[in-house]
């Protein structure tokens, strides 16, 4: 598949991606070597995975752009929630918030690629665990369902600020020192931001939608039978 979006700033981004990374990776080694007590190094051992899963996601979103090209398989959407959840779950526990899997039915494998879907599945979680309320059902829900235009898979929770009209002057605001969503962490608006810029190369770009009560985003991923390769 050719990825047609080009990043002007993927050098730079790459550079800084690599120059906070090795920080992360020390204090990451420094907690499991038992530095402080346990709910500390518990806290700061999944903090940083967190920022380093993030860097990562960047770094290859990066790589799949600047390449022009993707390789694509048949991949079970069903697996890469379940993986993507279970990478959230102690991530989520830091915070009283459950992760949960909607799984409605049996799906077609999709045209994608395992491990880009897997980081884009995560990197959106980070982002909605840390914008969960505490007045709403303190949980994230990973859902997949058949839609229109193929398969609809998303990262839905209770956080009011995902809207239409926030998500798109969130994206208006991305690259500008502005947060896109100001009352929430910088790694909470740049999960967003690495899923969107990966789905962008394997499926549709993100969407705001509902499931049950909670809100959240989504993508339309394509049914391997009927991909058509241009």
């Amino acid at each position: 598949m050719v990825a047609n979006h080009s990043f002007d700033d993927g050098r730079l981004l790459r550079a800084l991606a690599e120059q906070l990374k090795l920080p992360l990776i020390q204090i990451a080694r420094l907690a499991e070597l038992g530095v402080g007590d346990k709910e500390s190094i518990e806290q700061i051992l999944h903090t940083s995975d967190m920022a380093i899963q993030l860097i990562d996601g960047l770094l290859l979103s990066n790589d799949i752009h600047a390449q022009q090209t993707l390789g694509l398989e048949p991949v079970s959407v069903s697996s890469v929630l379940l993986a993507a959840t279970e990478d959230l779950r102690h991530h989520a526990k830091n915070y009283g918030c459950e992760v949960e899997l909607d799984v409605g039915g049996r799906f077609a494998p999709v045209m994608g690629n395992f491990r880009a879907l897997r980081t884009a599945f995560t990197t959106l979680g980070y982002s909605m665990i840390e914008a969960q309320t505490q007045e709403l059902n303190n949980k994230i829900v990973l859902s997949v369902h058949l839609g229109n235009k193929g398969i609809v898979a998303g990262v839905f929770g209770g956080s009011n600020e995902i809207t239409k009209d926030a998500f798109k002057r969130a994206k208006a605001l991305m690259g500008s020192a502005k947060q896109p969503f100001v009352s929430k962490s910088s790694s909470s608006a740049a999960g967003i931001f690495i899923a969107d810029s990966l789905f962008s190369v394997i499926a549709s770009q993100l969407q705001v939608a509902k499931h049950n009560k909670l809100s959240g985003l989504t993508t339309t991923l394509t049914p391997s039978q009927q991909l058509k390769l241009v």
